[in-house]
């Protein structure tokens, strides 16, 4: 931001959209981390704050990376299920307050861990839609209820 402002004359840069990823992955251990679900709302305020700091109040924010990583294989354990329910609803909660417009899930089968919202053994038909997985119901449910 300084090397932007220097050549700019003062000006900060123009930024219309805040972007975030967001995973539940302890970049210290490296690991998968349940803990790390319940700070999603603090870290997305931490960093409304900076923003608001350096200039960007009222420049809305996007996750445009939101996973829960977690041991792959097998299906997702009722605990993770609630977690992860809680994580989503806690950020639907809290998005007005902290100008948070748009979430995009990233879900895969490729890579160990994260969660598809489709079923990816399915077959792909133009008349059937896709079987949503546990996680894909848990998304879709709160999507529909709010």
């Amino acid at each position: 931001m300084t090397a932007y402002k220097q050549a700019h004359g003062g000006s900060k840069p123009p930024i219309d959209v805040l972007a975030m990823h967001l995973y539940n992955f302890d970049l210290g251990s490296g690991q998968e981390s349940d803990a790390q679900v319940g700070t999603y709302l603090s870290e997305l305020r931490r960093f409304r704050q900076e923003a608001d700091s350096l200039g960007y109040r009222g420049v809305p924010i996007w996750i445009t990376e939101l996973g829960f990583y977690y041991p792959p294989g097998g299906p997702l354990s009722d605990a993770h299920a609630s977690q992860d329910k809680q994580a989503l609803k806690d950020l639907i909660a809290g998005a007005q307050a902290i100008d948070l417009q748009r979430v995009f899930l990233l879900t895969s089968n490729q890579y160990a861990g994260l969660r598809p919202l489709y079923d990816p053994g399915a077959t792909l038909s133009p008349t059937t839609p896709l079987p949503l997985t546990e996680y894909g119901q848990i998304v879709a449910n709160l999507v529909r209820n709010g």
